[in-house]
């Protein structure tokens, strides 16, 4: 809740009045000077209720972020470990794959051998 700025509009219409300004005017400004007041004047009170409003939501934003930024580490992590398993997978298959190919071109190789040498 705010709290209300103190205006002595009477005050301020002798003022006015006694520097020269007639009471009409003088009256019409301390009218408008008092609604300004009452609408547009943030007190000490408003700004410290808004400072602990926005620490508060400050505090949850740096919370739910870092809840965010451990779960992105943990996906991030699983992620590595499925690639380093597909990697390893992938390397025995190429491995196999290479080894099949040489065991063909070797027996190949044996055949032609085997052709050429024997009577």
């Amino acid at each position: 809740m705010s709290t209300q700025l103190l205006f002595d509009k009477l005050a301020y219409v002798d003022r006015l009045k006694a520097s020269g300004v007639d009471e009409q005017q003088a009256r019409a400004h301390a009218d408008g000077l008092d609604q300004a007041f009452r609408e547009e004047v943030a007190t000490k009170h408003d700004i410290a209720e808004l400072e602990t409003k926005l620490k508060t939501e400050i505090a949850e934003l740096e919370t739910e972020l870092k809840a965010e930024i451990a779960d992105l580490k943990t996906e991030l992590k699983a992620e590595i470990a499925d690639l380093k398993t597909d990697i390893a997978h992938a390397k025995n298959a190429i491995l196999i794959a290479v080894i099949t190919v040489g065991a063909a071109i070797i027996g190949g190789l044996v055949t032609m051998v085997m052709k050429f040498v024997a009577p």
